[in-house]
């Protein structure tokens, strides 16, 4: 689910503080609450739960403060107040979006005239990935056409071949990346994987 807080630094002072100038995340195994400061003094809240796909076809997002009071309740005991507030304050009706994902080592018979790329061709759980392989994609893409101009089909093959073993090593560090933030060991994982990154990168400076 996601929302909205708008004008932060007036009106939500406690949100704006919170989330700061960048991001905020507060996981536990399958529930999250991020925040996300935007252009415009605005903080983008989302929430993540892992429900049955009806759950989502069989709850009432109309009335948006209702709305937002019982996406609060889903999350659970435990959180703190200001956590939920990114919520509950939220200033616009909360959207649900699934999260869709193709199945490992997922392909397609070619059909003549069409090619895939990019979330088509390897929608994953969301890991930031998303738009940087579909500009690749249509980069390497172009390569390929332009290389077999005069034979468009030769190209797509030449490129599903170099395409489809890539897609299937993002797909499974998309499910892993998508495990790590929300799986049975969150936050943990995340955490140390971050330790890990910072760890790294000292060594290298």
């Amino acid at each position: 689910m996601e929302t909205f807080l708008h004008n932060i630094d007036k009106r939500h002072q406690r949100s704006a503080a919170l989330v700061g100038r960048g991001a905020m995340l507060a996981m536990e195994p399958g529930r999250g609450i991020f925040g996300h400061r935007e252009a415009n003094n605005v903080i983008h809240t989302y929430v993540v739960m892992k429900k049955p796909l009806d759950w989502v076809n069989s709850t009432d997002f109309s009335d948006r403060e209702q709305a937002l009071t019982n996406l609060a309740a889903e999350l659970g005991d435990g959180w703190a107040p200001e956590l939920l507030e990114l919520i509950t304050n939220g200033e616009t009706t909360p959207v649900p979006r699934p999260i869709w994902g193709l199945p490992l080592g997922h392909t397609w018979d070619q059909v003549p005239g069409a090619i895939l790329i990019g979330d088509a061709a390897h929608l994953t759980p969301p890991d930031g990935d998303g738009a940087n392989w579909a500009l690749y994609d249509g980069a390497q893409l172009g390569k390929a056409i332009a290389a077999s101009p005069d034979d468009i089909e030769s190209a797509f093959s030449g490129f599903a071949a170099e395409m489809l073993p890539r897609s299937a090593a993002s797909s499974r560090e998309g499910y892993q990346s998508f495990e790590r933030t929300f799986g049975y060991n969150a936050p943990e994982n995340l955490r140390n994987m971050m330790d890990r990154a910072t760890t790294y990168g000292r060594r290298h400076r």
